[in-house]
C-alpha cells in the first residue's frame, strides 16, 4: 500500500476537487466549532468529488450531536479534539480519529484512558519530529504507528525514524495563510513525493 495523503481542514468544493484531482485520499471537514460545514453540504462535496474519503472534524459537540451529524455528512472517520468528555466518547460508535495539541503527562493520561474506551482509534499527531522523537510516551502510547496520522511540518519528516503512519496530513505544508491549498505548492511536493 502507498502512502496515504490528507488535507484535514478542507475549506470548500474548489481546494476538495483539487485534493480529489491529484490523489489526496482522505478529506477533513469542520462540522463541530464556530465555523463549520452543515452535513448536507460534506455530503453534497464528498459526492461531487468522487474517490476521497471524509473526515468529520469535531470539537467539544455531545456525542448525540455529533453521531447525527457524523451520519448526515457521509463521511468515514469522525475526529474528535484530546480531551473529549471520556463520558461521550465511550457513547461514539464510528470509526475515530483522536487530535493531539499537546504532549503532556495529563495528555497522556487523558488519551490512556480514551484509547482504552475506543482501542481502534488513529491519533492525529501535529508536532514537530523532534517533540515527537522526545516524547517516549508517545511510543509507547502509540506502538503502531499504523495509528498515526501525522501532519507534516517538513518534507524531511517523511523519512524519519518515527515510522511509516497511517497517513500523513499535508494542511502545514501545502495551506497558504487564510487556509485555502496552494496549488503549486501541493503540486510541487506530491512530484518529489511521487519521483
Amino acid at each position: 500500500m502507498g502512502t496515504i495523503w490528507t488535507v484535514m481542514d478542507v475549506l470548500d468544493l474548489h481546494d476538495a476537487r483539487y485534493c480529489a484531482a491529484v490523489g489526496i485520499q482522505w478529506l477533513g471537514f469542520k462540522l463541530g466549532g464556530a465555523e463549520h460545514f452543515q452535513p448536507s453540504q460534506v455530503a453534497e462535496i464528498l459526492d461531487w468529488v468522487s474517490g476521497p474519503n471524509g473526515i468529520a472534524v469535531f470539537e467539544h459537540e455531545t456525542a448525540d450531536e455529533i453521531s447525527q451529524r457524523f451520519v448526515d455528512s457521509k463521511c468515514s472517520l469522525a475526529c474528535i479534539p484530546q480531551g473529549y468528555d471520556l463520558g461521550h466518547l465511550a457513547q461514539l460508535s464510528m470509526p475515530l480519529v483522536i487530535r493531539m495539541e499537546k504532549i503532556d503527562a495529563l495528555a497522556m493520561d487523558w488519551m490512556s484512558e480514551a484509547l482504552g474506551l475506543v482501542p481502534n482509534t488513529l491519533i492525529y499527531l501535529k508536532h514537530t519530529e523532534s517533540e515527537l522523537l522526545a516524547s517516549q510516551k508517545i511510543h509507547h502510547l502509540a506502538q503502531d504507528e499504523s495509528k498515526w496520522i501525522l501532519e507534516l511540518q517538513s518534507e524531511k519528516l517523511i523519512s524519519s525514524s518515527l515510522g511509516k503512519p497511517f497517513a500523513f496530513a499535508l494542511d502545514s505544508l501545502v495551506k497558504e495563510d487564510g487556509g485555502h491549498m496552494d496549488y503549486a505548492k501541493c503540486d510541487d511536493f506530491l512530484a518529489t513525493q511521487l519521483a
